[in-house]
């Protein structure tokens, strides 16, 4: 049987304190809180790419400085608290690896976008187009009946996540 490598890069958004390599949304453990700010920094992060992914570094579980004083069980279920909080709020959420992240972050930096917007369709054209994109469409007016080149999944009201499959997408709505 062949077995099959997987990256797995878990971060934890409640670290004792901030690494200098880490550019991670990431918040002191103390007490280890989901608040109001905590979420809010999270959606920021989740507006440009829609992704997910997480590290734990074993310096969290073994660095009384970094979180270990807290206890493995502790962070763990706050990790897991997390989890379900990110999922239930954004169910969308594409979750993963590190490597993958990054080639989706990379895939959107190269994409530039062009529109055409009539009364009953947008077009979008998007310019250095690889093998997929994922953008968020919010639709101001009126309601997408029809998408050709990708697909809509809708994030919240009137906010969308557009997984294009093509470099011409069209979203007819009425």
């Amino acid at each position: 049987m062949k077995t099959k490598k997987i990256e797995l890069y878990i971060h934890i958004p409640f670290c004792k304190s901030k690494c200098r390599y880490c550019d991670f949304c990431s918040f002191q453990a103390e007490n280890a809180v989901i608040d109001d700010y905590m979420q809010l920094c999270a959606f920021s992060e989740l507006n440009m790419h829609f992704v997910n992914t997480h590290f734990m570094h074993p310096d969290d579980l073994l660095d009384e400085d970094r979180g270990a004083a807290l206890g493995w069980e502790k962070l763990k279920n706050r990790l897991d608290e997390y989890m379900t909080w990110l999922n239930e709020a954004a169910p969308a959420l594409r979750n993963l690896t590190g490597s993958q992240l990054s080639g989706a972050i990379e895939r959107y930096g190269a994409l530039t976008v062009e529109k055409d917007i009539t009364d009953k369709e947008v077009h979008l054209h998007l310019g250095n187009f690889y093998d997929q994109a994922y953008l968020m469409v919010r639709m101001n007016k009126g309601t997408p009946v029809r998408v050709t080149g990708g697909d809509l999944t809708q994030a919240a009201g009137n906010l969308y996540l557009l997984s294009a499959e093509q470099e011409d997408v069209y979203i007819e709505f009425e």
